[in-house]
């Protein structure tokens, strides 16, 4: 009778604590309006430097405007497109950036949010929030996943939600 009633609590158990980690997994997904974040990850670095804001940007929608961003991690934030001069990569500021129908990416290889003077360390493996305003969807609070600091893609890339 005690293994039963053992296996019984384990049953139990896992009815309660599978549910919330299942929820946990899906919290890198956010929606506002016709747009879909998805994926939004950021490289590691150091309190007072800067770090990239990537993500997948999805409008079932009519065509919108990315009009700014802002998280408590940095003392602003501003959209950038990725430059290369000599090997070397840079970020320039874009300003307000068009969000078409369809799907735009914010990749290392293209468009990022520029997050300035991080006020904490981001450190691989935890996250934050930061905060997207669009012209016409508002504004969208996401979770950002810190991956490593010389990653150049988010480790759930090619699973889709």
């Amino acid at each position: 009778m005690p293994l039963f009633r053992a296996m019984i609590l384990a049953v139990a158990a896992s009815a309660v604590l599978v549910p919330p980690l299942v929820a946990a997994e899906h919290q890198h997904v956010a929606t506002t309006g016709d747009i879909r974040i998805v994926h939004a990850w950021a490289r590691a670095a150091a309190a007072g430097s800067d770090t990239l804001v990537f993500m997948d940007i999805e409008n079932k929608g009519a065509a919108d405007r990315l009009l700014a961003a802002e998280s408590e991690k940095a003392s602003r934030a501003e959209i950038v497109g990725i430059t290369m001069q000599d090997g070397n990569s840079g970020a320039m500021p874009l300003g307000p950036v068009d969000i078409a129908a369809g799907e735009t990416l914010l990749d290392p290889g293209g468009m990022a949010i520029a997050l300035r003077g991080l006020t904490g360390d981001l450190m691989k493996g935890e996250d934050f929030g930061l905060t997207l305003q669009f012209e016409k969807a508002g504004a969208v609070e996401l979770d950002v996943e810190i991956e490593a600091s010389d990653a150049m893609q988010h480790s759930h890339a090619g699973h889709a939600h």
